[in-house]
């Protein structure tokens, strides 16, 4: 098995507060250059990351980096509404998003730690004691078992598939694009277009309720019927947004041109409304319930009346890829090597990170921030730690409030790859220091 498999697992989580950025961006250059060879691409983000944010297949994983937003249960970003939602009861299985409750005040960190020391054990057995599951054809995996992933059968038909101890599997349809199979959650709607180009949404709480006949269909969004145009679409904090153009791509494009940006209060129903026309543009993962779009002229974060603003001001050649409480980190369009900058109101000007390994980099949790794929930095100790050793790959999604470590392994001789989620409240606290 190619070790890809194991990448693209940890590069296609996603989160409803999303934002896996340069793996957006990968796959936004890739859905480019796809676009020139199908007659209809959907491309979807995650979330994360969330966030949500799911991935172009294309028969199968495709590759690219990948950074997934990461927040804690008690933090949401400081980042005002565009519109209010109603919310709703949830089982007690699905996730809900918490009241907003800001973190204190981290100090302003160093672009890189004080020193790197070996994951604790009580970590590492945490993990050792969960179920692993299947990592395989995964785009999506909560904690407590569940995942959402595709199935392949022959004669090119692909399902889309979720399953949870709760509910067993269940099959959500099995008449995805065979082309271009993708999805995007939020931990609780699931997005995906059907063959026909009609997209359809999937609501996690309607299997709580086994006594209704039609507890696991999905709804078509009216209106939202899409063949042979380019399509982005991305789902955050029960917001659906879809970016889709009215002609054809050329070759070399990075945006979608001439595209209409559209939402669905999916809380509230499945009626598509208008945000702003005849722009290009490239959709990003949103920030809780704004949409982050790439401009000609920029990056901006979109409201549902279609106002622009920059996540930061002076900031408009980057957009935020991760968030934690009131810390953001930001990164240009484009750039592979993650020249990343921290953001916190008490610290004044942004701090650039030290990015060591070139990869995976940048997504925050809590007090953390990830810098590598089994490495750790802690922003209030300024200590990073690291699981040594082995192939284990971490990655964290964070679905409608509830933040997830997953950790995977790729096993060459067993030709598995598989994966064990946790919910981060649930490891235990940790203190770490460089005398330890």
């Amino acid at each position: 098995m190619d070790t890809n498999d194991l990448k693209n697992l940890l590069r296609n989580q996603s989160n409803d507060t999303s934002l896996t950025p340069q793996g957006l961006w990968e796959h936004a250059r890739r859905r480019q250059r796809a676009r020139q060879r199908i007659t209809a691409v959907t491309a979807v983000a995650v979330l994360t990351v969330g966030a949500g944010v799911g991935f172009t297949y294309l028969g199968a994983l495709a590759p690219g980096p990948h950074v997934n937003i990461l927040t804690t249960p008690s933090a949401q970003p400081a980042i005002p509404s565009s519109s209010p939602t109603s919310p709703s009861k949830p089982p007690s299985d699905t996730p809900t998003s918490p009241p907003d409750r800001p973190l204190p005040a981290p100090p302003r960190p160093g672009s890189e730690p004080k020193c790197v020391v070996p994951m604790p054990q009580s970590w590492l057995d945490a993990f050792d004691a969960v179920e692993p599951m299947t990592g395989r054809n995964a785009f999506a995996t909560f904690g407590k078992g569940t995942q959402l992933r595709f199935g392949y059968t022959g004669d090119k038909q692909v399902s889309l598939i979720w399953e949870s101890p709760q509910t067993g599997k269940l099959t959500i349809s099995d008449r995805l694009n065979p082309d271009t199979p993708e999805a995007a959650t939020d931990g609780r709607f699931v997005v995906y277009q059907t063959a026909e180009g009609q997209l359809m949404v999937w609501d996690r709480e309607s299997v709580s309720d086994r006594s209704n006949p039609n507890y696991n269909e999905s709804t078509p969004i009216p209106g939202a019927k899409f063949t042979n145009r380019p399509l982005t679409y991305r789902v955050s904090d029960g917001r659906l947004w879809v970016a889709v153009g009215n002609q054809h791509e050329r070759a070399g494009d990075l945006l979608i041109p001439g595209a209409n940006l559209h939402y669905v209060d999916l809380e509230n129903g499945t009626e598509l409304k208008l945000a702003i026309e005849n722009k290009d543009m490239n959709l990003l993962p949103p920030l809780k319930d704004r949409a982050q779009v790439e401009f000609n002229d920029g990056v901006a974060l979109v409201g549902t009346d279609g106002r622009e603003a920059p996540a930061l001001p002076n900031q408009q050649n980057r957009y935020v890829w991760s968030h934690s409480g009131d810390v953001l980190s930001l990164v240009a369009p484009g750039d592979e090597n993650m020249n990343l900058v921290l953001h916190h109101p008490s610290w004044g000007e942004p701090v650039a990170m030290r990015n060591p390994d070139g990869g995976d980099f940048g997504t925050l949790g809590g007090n953390w921030i990830l810098t590598g794929p089994a490495r750790f930095y802690d922003l209030r100790s300024q200590v990073a730690m690291e699981h040594k050793g082995g192939k284990h790959q971490y990655s964290f999604a964070t679905w409608r409030g509830e933040v997830v470590l997953s950790q995977s392994v790729d096993d060459e001789e067993r030709g598995e790859l598989t994966v064990k989620a946790i919910p981060l409240a649930e490891l235990p606290a940790l203190n770490l220091s460089c005398e330890q």
